[in-house]
């Protein structure tokens, strides 16, 4: 096994699996998941809801709520397995190398706390700054950020806060100490499609100027298609295709990739959008085999009875299906 760094990745996710014992058995949420993240780049880990992009994220950063475990694999960022570190030991790589958005960002900021408060402590924790210079650097931020009036809104509480404002809030925070991999868990989601652009346009703005890699974990292909460098495509627990972001909207191989891109509604075309068959399999009993064979119309024996491995078509692009071999 290599770390991240000795294969040229900022992050290296091998064979990364996570269960959730309960009282009615395991629920076998990922299995084998392996992906890189290269420097500089967006990274799209894209699915349906349900099929296991958050747990993923959230495993990676050790912040898994009981009763779910990682039961197997590896998480190199350079030359440390993130996976086998100590809380100790992720406390301090959390924020200052690896920073992470969560879907709802006003529950994530403490509501009985302003927000230059709240910004200020973070600068003081990861940068040992003093209680004036993390003022300063606090409405620095909230201006990059493009909010106006910095100085005024760092004496709200989040609740005065619009969703796009705690938003920028957040990424304002969660960039202040220039991490090399900002983890972005459906970053858009409820907000307008106005909103959705500057914010994504402000996290590549950002990331570009400071060279940190985007993991954006979403269900919405558009942002996909207009952000991310490449993609990883995620059914029930697995990652069915991984390829450039060109390769995976021209040229889908795998049936759920397929399936996935067919059912987004298109302007351009009278035909209704045609819906994946189906639904997601329980995590609790899986199929043996493919887990997307249930649902796919290609699917022969071999689909039921036997786990596909990765297939590499052309350089770059890996699709788990039988049918490729």
């Amino acid at each position: 096994m290599h770390s991240g760094e000795e294969a040229g990745h900022l992050l290296n996710v091998d064979a990364l699996s996570v269960s959730f014992p309960l009282f009615e058995g395991t629920l076998h949420v990922l299995d084998d998941v392996s992906f890189t993240i290269n420097r500089n780049e967006i990274f799209g880990l894209v699915g349906e809801s349900g099929s296991g992009k958050t747990v993923c994220a959230l495993a990676v950063m050790k912040l898994l709520d009981p009763p779910g475990r990682v039961v197997g694999g590896n998480a190199w960022f350079g030359d440390k397995d993130l996976l086998r570190l100590s809380e100790r030991e992720m406390r301090n790589i959390r924020g200052s190398k690896i920073s992470m958005i969560f879907q709802d960002p006003k529950s994530c900021l403490n509501p009985f706390m302003k927000v230059g408060r709240q910004m200020s402590r973070v600068f003081r924790t990861h940068s040992a700054m003093r209680d004036s210079e993390a003022g300063e650097k606090a409405v620095e931020m909230l201006s990059k950020m493009g909010i106006a009036d910095p100085k005024n809104i760092q004496n709200y509480y989040p609740h005065q806060l619009s969703g796009g404002m705690a938003q920028r809030v957040m990424i304002a925070i969660m960039m202040s100490c220039d991490p090399d991999l900002l983890v972005a868990d459906e970053p858009t989601t409820g907000l307008d499609v106005t909103t959705q652009s500057e914010i994504m346009r402000l996290m590549r703005q950002t990331c570009t100027e400071r060279g940190t890699s985007i993991w954006l974990v979403t269900h919405d292909l558009a942002v996909v298609a207009q952000n991310c460098d490449r993609v990883g495509v995620m059914h029930a627990g697995h990652i069915v295709e991984i390829a450039d972001v060109h390769s995976i909207f021209r040229r889908p191989l795998h049936p759920y990739t397929r399936g996935l891109i067919s059912a987004v509604p298109r302007i351009d075309k009278k035909i209704r959008s045609a819906g994946i068959p189906g639904q997601v399999p329980s995590f609790l009993n899986p199929p043996a085999g493919c887990r997307f064979a249930p649902r796919c119309t290609i699917a022969r024996d071999q689909c039921l009875s036997d786990k596909p491995t990765y297939v590499q078509v052309e350089p770059g692009h890996f699709v788990m299906c039988h049918e490729l071999k």
